[in-house]
């Protein structure tokens, strides 16, 4: 895992949340099905009927025991305590369990609920009980792996004993520590090319997906079906269509690939979970669950806004800074004054003129009320430049993602003049400024 000198983005963890969720929901209506050619559903249509578990637009497992392994971290000031989140689980199998859409334990893997309730179970290590409820859960623990900032963690120990706890066999161990790599490096803001890298040597990409598998519920079947998806760029609806039509776990495999795809594309997620949130299970309080939860790791993570070091104009920049302006800077709550020269902004893997990046990311982790006082230059040219090199083109009024120095200096777009280039962009005709 790469060393970090900054919080990473809470707007990606968001994202990979409501993208769990969704994807959950979703996949809840055709759970169990044998495959079929499928559109993506209406989703105001689902609303109005119950899912296999006869809930009303309800999620499963999926997201009750992410949810509870945040209430683990945050009960242990986020920190790794493995026996807080086998507690948290057992309030799900217990029936107890406030985030249960229904009030009771539903579609619980056979694995998972064998291992909490005999932990000395040694069947769980047994190649047929390899089934995908390690990578369901997977965000809070990617999360943890996001915020090591001396890289104390070693990724693959720590991904090892969370799938031991109730998988244990060399199938789930190794599908674990692949998805909570790629995860993890989502989530400290780089593209998913970038991440994607870090696990290509373990797990080359497929050409392919073979339709004549099952995917009903083994954890490398899931995987592999994820990121196909996330490797050949399918937007949401086609991804969510596909993994309907292959039937089987949809709700779970619509979860991993939700998770992928919320910290891949937050701002695109966001814009299709936010207009339903209102008709999700205690919606207010999974929010309020995941600002403690962010607090939580803030607290026990000793990173600090003056460590990122992307920009490259940084020694010039200080320098013109004045004294009333360092005040200014300092009663609005800013650690320095938003006025660089540059508009050099990155959104996944491509580069696009907009939101000086130093500043954003700092305005991000404070969560600082001009974030949204930031215009936006983009153009026709530049979206088309990026759909036709990249294949996909970010949504209108997406916020940003950055690279790191070292990252910047792996992009190829022509439209934009990285900091690891050594090159210096000139100042573009409207570019924005905050003061």
């Amino acid at each position: 895992m790469q060393h970090i000198t900054s919080f990473p983005d809470t707007f990606r963890l968001r994202g990979s949340l409501y993208g769990l969720i969704l994807g959950d929901i979703i996949g809840s209506y055709f759970e169990f099905t044998a495959p079929s050619s499928r559109s993506y559903p209406d989703l105001n249509a689902l609303k109005h009927g119950l899912n296999v578990f006869k809930a009303r637009f309800g999620y499963t497992d999926d997201t009750i025991l992410t949810l509870h392994s945040m209430e683990a971290y945050i009960d242990s000031a986020g920190m790794y305590r493995p026996l807080l989140h086998v507690c948290a689980w057992h309030q799900y199998l217990e029936g107890s369990s406030p985030w249960s859409p229904t009030g009771t334990c539903f579609d619980i893997g056979l694995s998972t609920r064998r291992s909490l309730q005999e932990p000395a179970w040694v069947g769980k290590d047994a190649p047929k009980h390899s089934g995908n409820g390690v990578l369901m859960k997977l965000l809070p623990f990617a999360w943890h792996m996001a915020c090591d900032p001396r890289g104390i963690i070693n990724p693959d120990e720590f991904l090892e004993s969370i799938a031991r706890i109730t998988h244990g066999s060399h199938d789930t161990v190794r599908t674990a520590q692949i998805m909570g790599k790629v995860l993890a490096r989502l989530l400290q803001g780089v593209s998913w090319k970038v991440a994607r890298a870090c696990i290509k040597d373990s797990y080359p990409a497929q050409h392919a997906l073979d339709t004549d598998r099952r995917f009903s519920g083994y954890c490398d079947d899931s995987l592999t079906l994820a990121f196909h998806l996330m490797d050949h760029s399918y937007d949401w609806q086609e991804a969510i269509r596909t993994i309907l039509s292959l039937g089987g776990d949809t709700d779970t495999n619509a979860a991993i690939f939700g998770q992928l795809y919320g910290a891949a594309y937050p701002d695109e997620m966001a814009r299709l979970y936010l207009p339903h949130r209102c008709d999700i299970h205690r919606a207010d309080d999974i929010e309020q669950l995941t600002d403690s939860f962010l607090a939580a790791f803030e607290e026990a993570t000793p990173i600090r806004a003056r460590g990122f070091r992307t920009h490259q104009l940084d020694s010039r920049w200080r320098a013109r800074k004045t004294t009333a302006e360092t005040v200014e800077a300092r009663n609005e709550g800013q650690h320095y004054i938003l006025d660089c020269p540059r508009d050099c902004a990155h959104y996944a893997e491509g580069c696009m003129l907009g939101h000086p990046v130093r500043q954003m990311a700092h305005m991000r982790r404070m969560n600082s009320i001009y974030r949204e006082r930031i215009r936006t230059v983009r153009s026709d040219a530049f979206r088309s430049s990026w759909q036709e090199t990249l294949g996909r083109c970010p949504p209108n009024g997406a916020a940003p993602c950055y690279h790191t120095n070292t990252e910047s200096s792996e992009c190829t777009a022509s439209c934009c003049w990285h900091v690891g280039k050594g090159q210096l962009m000139p100042r573009a005709k409207g570019w924005a400024t905050l003061l």
